[in-house]
């Protein structure tokens, strides 16, 4: 990434609760498409 970033994570911890905010799925898709960046999906 532009930053040196080498990892991000994404959680929806919160944000489940509002109908309006997007998935966490649905974020991570995007992301990866416009930035062609490979991720791997971890669940606890």
């Amino acid at each position: 990434m532009e930053v040196g970033v080498e990892r991000i994570i994404l959680s929806n911890h919160g944000a489940r609760q509002l109908d309006y905010v997007p998935t966490t799925l649905a974020v991570l898709k995007e992301v990866q498409f416009k930035e062609e960046y490979q991720f791997c999906l971890m669940e606890e």
